[in-house]
């Protein structure tokens, strides 16, 4: 149904766009938006296979990019393979792996329950300033996550402004942003001649 009727565009583009609009505009903006989107929405060779299946990373990434263009203050979940039916119990393949989180999109695939997702979600929400403003991955099992290692966790994170890739790092723009991307075109680029 979502492919064949562009549910993905519709909810996990045009539908955060939607909430980050809505929200930007209250008189009362809220404290912070709180995102679940997908590990390797960034991923050139994921999000091309993806996009045989629909488009739902491309489609994620641009939901993302609306929030993060917002203005809002926001945080941007990206768990790895939702395991579970968000029941207490974990399922085994879960519980093998240990909490991870990352930054930049590079982290190697995983799995999480979706009650840890949830979980994690919900430590944000305790942190008034924890992960404000940053984009991470998260898979593993987060069932032995004390307050203590949740604040050391989110401690770690940088905000997106001051996260680099290492791609980023090594070429000097971010190639998985169109508008870098563009920037660095125009950098490159000779002038255009000039008329007699």
């Amino acid at each position: 149904d979502s492919i064949l009727f562009g549910g993905f565009e519709k909810v996990d583009n045009r539908g955060v766009a939607n909430v980050a609009a809505v929200a930007a505009g209250l008189d009362i903006p809220p404290k912070r938006i709180i995102l679940v989107s997908s590990l390797g929405v960034t991923r050139f060779p994921v999000v091309q296979l993806a996009s045989l299946a629909g488009d739902v990373l491309a489609q994620k990434r641009k939901g993302e990019m609306a929030l993060i263009t917002s203005g809002l203050p926001y945080t941007i979940v990206r768990p790895g393979r939702l395991q579970g039916d968000g029941g207490p119990e974990q399922p085994e393949s879960v519980k093998q792996e240990k909490l991870r989180l990352g930054q930049g999109d590079i982290m190697s695939p995983g799995r999480i329950s979706r009650m840890d997702v949830a979980k994690a979600c919900v430590e944000i929400l305790k942190r008034p300033s924890a992960a404000t403003d940053s984009t991470f991955e998260i898979v593993g099992d987060a069932s032995d996550m004390t307050s203590d290692k949740w604040d050391e966790v989110f401690a770690s994170l940088k905000t997106d402004s001051e996260y680099k890739s290492p791609i980023e790092e090594v070429l000097g723009f971010d190639p998985f942003e169109p508008s870098s991307v563009l920037k660095r075109i125009v950098e490159i680029l000779p002038p255009p001649p000039s008329s007699p």
